[in-house]
């Protein structure tokens, strides 16, 4: 040391040489001002990290909710637009049905003569209809056995009680 008081070295906080045990009042100061620096950093990252992720959570179940929110309405839209389509599609049907049921109600009437024939006819061909319709499962019961198809179409019931 060589009679030196440079015990440490290099000048310390104090302003002295040496270890610095004996610091002035401002490097306290100093020193305290600078662990509060470092406290308040930690303190307001985690504070910050610890709100930011509640937003962010907060924020994601809300952006969830409409992606499903939206989600559901298209397949609701979807299933309307399947069952209108379906619906008008039966509705064709329905249409076509009433023409022809019509075309035979006045073939009856006009051809009195072929009335019996025409009516064995389809008499015929409806049995043979519903014995395949019910069989495959695309009716449950006959046509002229079905109260909601009485309801539903009640001149193409009556036209096949009358025939039948």
């Amino acid at each position: 040391m060589n009679g030196s008081n440079n015990a440490g070295g290099k000048i310390n906080l104090s302003g002295t040489y040496g270890l610095g045990l004996e610091m002035d009042p401002w490097a306290y100061e100093a020193r305290g001002r600078n662990r509060g620096i470092e406290i308040g950093r930690q303190e307001g990252y985690s504070s910050g990290i610890s709100v930011g992720n509640d937003e962010g959570l907060i924020s994601g179940i809300g952006i969830g909710a409409d992606i499903a929110w939206n989600e559901a309405n298209a397949i609701i839209d979807q299933l309307k637009d399947d069952f209108n389509e379906e619906r008008n599609d039966g509705n064709k049907a329905a249409v076509a049905l009433n023409a022809l049921r019509e075309t035979v109600e006045t073939l009856i009437k006009e051809n009195p003569k072929a009335a019996s024939h025409i009516r064995k006819v389809f008499i015929k061909n409806y049995k043979k209809e519903v014995v395949e319709s019910v069989r495959d499962g695309f009716i449950k019961i006959p046509l002229h056995s079905d109260p909601s198809f009485m309801r539903t179409s009640p001149k193409m019931f009556e036209f096949i009680i009358s025939a039948l």
